[in-house]
């Protein structure tokens, strides 16, 4: 058979089955690879390794034009080369060579190897024999694989034990399964059980959960629906897989590549082939690999040794830039003024190191703060290294807080060691901010000087975290002057802009107060209404309460009633009865004073043996005034006073009534008489006695 090392690009996979198409590079490998054998890419050059158990072993670098880079043989009984990898991070080289005896299940060694030239770096005597090794991306760790399931975990640097960890559901039964590995991140890496009989080979999916810690999981989201974790591989259509480390690989998303051939055994060339394997199995499969004419692939029988292909994806060979941040914050900020506490978490995923790193943000109030991360404390930001920075914000503007939310954008950038700016790379987050939007109104009302009216001011105030809009007052009892008032903001108040005046009714005097509430009505920036009903602060019982009604007590005026006597026919002549009349003009001398209907106005006249009174109560005219004697009730049982009593609902500012009357003079008789009317004191609320009474006199003439 003919060997070849080909390096395909990536992208490239769609061209392998065109015709005419070749690789980057392909040339003989004129080294024994056909019994165990491993295949390595660096980027720009490649190492076989190989061998039988009884010697001939070798690893070989080689440049892309085919030309030696450096070779090892293997010495007597040393014939073994497995276990293979590389990480250009760190420059190193690692593979398995027997205990120097020919018998491997034994202790085995590890050597590490200078990449570049081939020289031995140290050795690592591992004391239980062991499937294979692989390198983390970064190259701070090197992991071993057992048969009986463990995964060792070394040190490169120091080559020192730093951990044994059981792999879960991991039973290989009398040790049949080689157990090949490759880490394809810090923590996500994979195991490919292999078998000698090749019909039950398994490829299960791990996770460390912490990569520094010894717990780990199978990715459930990997593998047959009734066995999370695991894909059987001799059940997958069309291919039969083989049991070795270097006829499998991993790219840097996680993608599993399989070197295939047919199961079914044809004429001539049984064809080597790529498979690509998803989660849930192989979903990419190609039949061949041209790397040169179908005639010189060479034709073979044996299923063992048919037109296999080595694979190796190369990861960490090629320079790569790569990292990650995030943005978050769990503060949670509810007005104006509020700060937040921000963390960045910066992770390297790359395979370089970075040399100068800037984390740039404008809403930090200072330059962020490296909390954690830089675990060798050297100042750069290595391979798999995660760097936690944080910062407290500048206070948040009453334009955020009106727009609901605040937005926060981190920019990372910085220099690698190589000198190279990698990619500018941001995170943004959205941190909302609760709407609470929140009018109060006070009203007060004042009574003016002569009693009739109430003047009402209204007190707006914002006591929300958002600006509000057209402010409205509405009152059942009055028509509200002034606003609509267009912005109100946080935590601001206005009493100027509304106010309302109420003329008392009798039906507020009778009552004794007026009681009413008020309501606001604003918008706030969303177009919501925001409404509050009115408090009285002036009400000592009801200060603190978020809704009291505005009650003003409106005292009854009382009245100052005066009576005016006026006498017509006043004087007599002669001996007999003489007729007389006079009216009474009772005025209310306080307009605004209320009468008192429950007790009623009384007028007294006192008796006198030469004067009779009568009453007539159907009077309408007197003497050019109209009057209405229906409203009085005259009532001569009284042995010493005539009483007259006002039987109407309201005097108002003046009411007059008429008395007739007969004044017999005797013979011989002159002189006169007086009629004197007087205010019952208290009657109709009256408040004044100094004006109550007023008097008249008849005269007696011959």
């Amino acid at each position: 058979m003919n060997q070849k090392a080909v390096i395909y690009r990536q992208g490239e996979e769609a061209l392998y089955n065109e015709a005419g198409y070749r690789p980057d590079y392909y040339g003989r490998v004129n080294k024994n690879v056909l019994s165990y054998h491993q295949y390595d890419v660096a980027g720009d050059y490649f190492i076989v390794a190989g061998g039988a158990a009884s010697g001939n072993g070798h690893i070989s670098a080689y440049n892309t034009d085919g030309s030696e880079k450096w070779n090892i043989s293997a010495g007597t009984n040393q014939g073994l080369f497995s276990a293979t990898d590389i990480n250009t991070n760190i420059g190193l080289y690692t593979y398995r060579i027997n205990d120097g005896s020919g018998n491997i299940i034994v202790a085995s060694k590890l050597i590490l190897l200078e990449a570049e030239t081939g020289s031995e770096v140290r050795r690592i005597d591992v004391s239980e024999y062991f499937s294979d090794a692989s390198f983390t991306p970064s190259g701070k760790y090197l992991y071993i694989s057992t048969p009986n399931g463990y995964l060792l975990r070394y040190d490169p640097q120091t080559g020192e034990q730093l951990a044994k960890i059981k792999l879960p559901d991991n039973v290989n039964p009398k040790n049949m399964y080689n157990q090949y590995l490759h880490f394809y991140t810090e923590s996500d890496f994979y195991i490919y059980k292999a078998i000698s009989n090749r019909n039950d080979d398994q490829l299960i999916k791990y996770k460390l959960l912490n990569p520094d810690g010894i717990r780990i999981a199978l990715d459930a989201e990997f593998g047959d629906a009734s066995n999370p974790g695991k894909l059987w591989m001799n059940k997958q259509a069309g291919i039969l897989t083989m049991g070795s480390d270097e006829r499998w690989t991993v790219n840097d998303n996680g993608d599993v590549f399989l070197a295939t051939y047919r199961k079914a055994k044809s004429v001539g060339d049984l064809g080597a082939g790529i498979a690509r394997v998803g989660t849930k199995g192989i979903d990419v499969q190609e039949d061949y690999i041209l790397v040169d004419d179908i005639s010189s692939q060479g034709t073979t029988s044996d299923f063992a040794r048919g037109n296999v292909a080595l694979l190796d994806w190369g990861t960490g060979a090629i320079p790569k830039v790569s990292w990650t941040v995030k943005n978050e914050t769990h503060s949670v900020p509810a007005k104006e003024g509020d700060i937040l506490e921000y963390v960045f978490t910066v992770v390297n995923t790359g395979n370089v190191d970075i040399s100068t790193l800037n984390i740039n943000n404008v809403n930090c109030a200072e330059v962020p703060v490296l909390n954690s991360g830089d675990t060798d404390g050297n100042g750069i930001f290595n391979i798999g290294e995660t760097f936690i920075y944080s910062c407290t914000s500048i206070a948040i503007s009453q334009a955020e807080v009106d727009a609901g939310k605040i937005n926060n954008t981190v920019i990372v950038n910085g220099t690698s060691v190589e000198g190279n700016n990698p990619p500018e790379i941001s995170d943004t987050i959205s941190t909302p901010i609760a709407y609470k939007s929140a009018i109060f109104l006070e009203k007060r009302a004042k009574l003016n000087a002569a009693g009739d009216s109430i003047l009402y001011t209204f007190t707006v105030k914002n006591r929300g975290n958002t600006t509000l809009t057209n402010i409205t007052i509405n009152d059942p009892l009055v028509v509200v002057e002034g606003g609509p008032l267009a912005t109100l903001e946080v935590g601001a108040e206005d009493n100027t802009t509304f106010t309302a005046t109420y003329a008392i009714t009798q039906a507020d005097i009778d009552v004794g107060k007026v009681i009413n509430l008020a309501t606001v009505k604003a918008q706030d920036l969303n177009g919501n209404d925001i409404n509050d009903t009115s408090t009285n602060p002036d009400d000592i019982a009801c200060a603190n309460k978020d809704e009291c009604p505005t009650q003003t007590n409106v005292k009854k005026i009382k009245p100052d009633y005066k009576s005016i006597l006026t006498v017509y026919g006043g004087i007599a002549y002669g001996i007999g009865n003489h007729k007389f009349s006079f009216d009474i003009l009772v005025k209310n001398m306080i307009p605004n004073g209320q009468y008192d209907k429950s007790n009623p106005l009384k007028i007294t006249i006192p008796k006198n043996d030469s004067i009779t009174l009568t009453y007539n109560s159907t009077i309408r005219n007197f003497r050019g005034y109209f009057i209405d004697s229906s409203l009085w009730s005259f009532d001569d049982s009284d042995p010493f006073d005539y009483v007259i009593t006002f039987i109407g609902d309201d005097i108002g500012n003046s009411k007059r009534f008429a008395i007739e009357g007969t004044f017999n003079v005797e013979k011989g008789e002159i002189g006169k008489a007086i009629i004197e009317t007087t205010i019952r004191v208290g009657t109709g609320g009256d408040s004044n006695i100094n004006n109550n009474s007023d008097r008249d006199t008849l005269h007696k003439k011959l």
